[in-house]
């Protein structure tokens, strides 16, 4: 063992040496061309980039050579002299190269050479980072409850403002009215500060059971509604009801025991004051697509799958005149008559904000703040991406969503997820915009080390960017010809989150967060099932990652789908540049996808 490690010693203490002897002892600039500044480029593509505005004026040596995957290549001797002698180094940043060669270029260029992080850069230029998910089962949509706040002038009693007879769109005898035909006798009238709403789910049809549920302090859940144990008119359906007071929301937890179709029937009831008996406000059907494609389910509608997305019970649609007067007839009992079909939606104004100004009894309102936008129920869809596949939880406070290890489809409470990293997706060059951004980052670093040589820097960028456009343009429109049921990306690792932003063809799945990290069975699990859900007809593979992506590779098999080729982070034949690069993977998408 003593001998190994001296062995060890000697050869590290050799590599230090030749090092330092590049980097010192060597001169390198009196072998240098004093007209040729030296660049040295850790990743292919960023190498290919500099070239372009380099020209004849710069040498770019690329660090990582074509074929090497950056998450794991380490340099060698060759690197570090080349990095030694460089005046500029380019690297891509945001952790994509393999550590030990992020230090070599920090650490192995000479005193004053800049060493500029591309993809850190490019936000200057107009694009913007995407976030790594720290748990891709946070990356959907965060489904949530609420009551809406009155909107449209109303007020409740006691508010200021509640004995304002005025109206705002020619209500009779002063009351307030929203608009021409709310007056339907469907509304609720005036109500207190202390009103609250129920929203009861009164039944559910799809491929498996669901449950809605909310996480205490302490991990102890409190169910809202399950489908396992029935729901129950006679008694008001008590045990499958969330109450709110109005204004309020809250972030709920939603399990679905297979993937499919579901349909949600939900109705919301109003107590106007404590004490007083509920007041039925009008019921809808709420659609989920559940580990399938929502529009393939459910075509021509609107698909909430991202963001924030509540549920929204209505105690104030339709308030007028003859909503007064409905308000003032006696209480109906709390148990409901027999269950309705959903109605067609009513032409109503909507509110851009939190406020209500709608028919609608119920409805879903995406995001947040000025930029909430409303729908309504049968316009639109949720979408619950097979990524949230997981397995039921051992602890016996969970066994209402079925046997432990059993898997499940689990929405999780917003205010519980959407952890991040603190890093990025350092994939930026897979948008062409950011391609364009790389270039400009590049052009204005070669200007400040080699400043003589600035115009020619810029009227090469400008050409290659104008290039760089007119491609963009082209794969814009190559991508666009996919029909929407196939624009599902399933690829060996999560690389391609800038691609499905910029070219609308979002990530289903994919094998491993990580090509460093080796998937666990969970990650195969479910990876199968998104691949038998959404029904893709094709799957990505790296070339150069095909040795590793077996479990791709046989999930395809097995299921008769397509592999087609995809590159991410390097260069392998015929795919020689950039351009090529963006352009073998449009027309392998196309062509796959199709």
């Amino acid at each position: 063992m003593r001998r190994r490690g001296r062995r060890k010693s000697v050869v590290c203490a050799s590599l230090c040496a030749v090092a330092l002897a590049a980097a010192g002892c060597a001169a390198p600039a009196q072998e240098k061309d004093p007209g040729l500044t030296k660049v040295v480029a850790t990743t292919p593509v960023i190498g290919d980039i500099a070239r372009n505005v380099a020209g004849g004026r710069a040498e770019v040596t690329d660090l990582i050579p074509a074929g090497a995957d950056p998450h794991s290549y380490e340099p060698g001797l060759r690197a570090v002299r080349d990095v030694a002698n460089a005046d500029l180094a380019l690297t891509n940043g945001l952790l994509l190269e393999q550590a030990s060669l992020a230090r070599t270029v920090e650490s192995g260029t000479r005193p004053g050479v800049p060493v500029i992080p591309v993809a850190e850069q490019a936000p200057r230029y107009g694009v913007e980072h995407l976030p790594l998910v720290e748990n891709v089962a946070l990356d959907a949509v965060w489904l949530g409850l609420r009551v809406a706040e009155p909107g449209g002038g109303r007020a409740l009693s006691g508010a200021p403002g509640a004995n304002d007879t005025t109206s705002e769109a020619g209500g009779a005898n002063g009351t307030t009215s929203d608009a021409a035909g709310a007056n339907d006798g469907t509304g609720t009238g005036p109500v207190d500060r202390g009103a609250q709403v129920e929203l009861r789910a009164t039944g559910l049809r799809g491929p498996g059971e669901a449950a809605a549920f909310v996480t205490g302090t302490f991990g102890t859940p409190e169910v809202y509604f399950n489908s396992r144990d029935g729901f129950r008119a006679a008694d008001g359906y008590r045990d499958d009801t969330a109450t709110l007071p109005v204004g309020a929301h809250t972030h709920v937890s939603w399990a679905f025991s297979a993937p499919g179709a579901y349909a949600l029937d939900l109705e919301a009831w109003l107590v106007p004051r404590p004490g007083e008996k509920p007041r039925r406000i009008g019921e809808r059907t709420v659609d989920i697509a559940v580990g399938v494609d929502p529009a393939r389910e459910f075509p021509g509608r609107t698909v909430l799958d991202a963001g924030h997305v509540d549920i929204t019970a209505d105690p104030f649609a339709g308030t007028g005149p003859a909503a007064d007067a409905a308000a003032a007839a006696p209480a109906i009992d709390a148990a409901p008559a027999t269950q309705s079909t959903q109605p067609t939606a009513t032409s109503a104004p909507t509110a851009t904000d939190g406020t209500s100004a709608s028919t609608e009894p119920v409805r879903l309102r995406s995001g947040d703040g000025a930029q909430a936008t409303w729908h309504a129920t049968d316009e639109a869809v949720i979408g619950v991406p097979a990524s949230t596949l997981q397995q039921i939880p051992p602890e016996p406070t969970y066994r209402f969503l079925g046997t432990p290890g059993d898997e499940t489809y689990l929405l999780p409470q917003a205010v519980l997820g959407a952890h991040v990293h603190g890093e990025v997706d350092p994939h930026l060059w897979h948008d062409v915009a950011a391609g364009i951004a790389y270039t400009q980052v590049i052009r204005d670093a070669l200007c400040d080390v080699d400043p003589a040589g600035t115009a020619g820097y810029h009227e090469r960028a400008a050409a290659y960017i104008a290039r760089l456009e007119e491609l963009d343009e082209r794969v814009r429109d190559r991508l666009a010809a996919i029909p929407r049921e196939n624009r599902h990306l399933v690829t060996t690792h999560d690389g391609y989150g800038y691609l499905a932003r910029a070219y609308g063809v979002p990530v289903a799945g994919f094998v491993t967060p990580n090509a460093g990290v080796e998937p666990s069975a969970r990650d195969i699990i479910a990876l199968t099932r998104t691949l038998e859900s959404l029904r893709v007809p094709a799957v990505f593979l790296e070339p150069n990652l095909a040795g590793r992506a077996n479990d791709l590779t046989e999930a395809a098999d097995r299921l008769g789908i397509r592999v087609c080729r995809l590159d991410g982070d390097t260069f392998t034949e015929p795919v020689g540049t950039y351009v090529e690069l963006i352009e073998s993977n449009a027309d392998s998408l196309a062509e796959c996808l199709g």
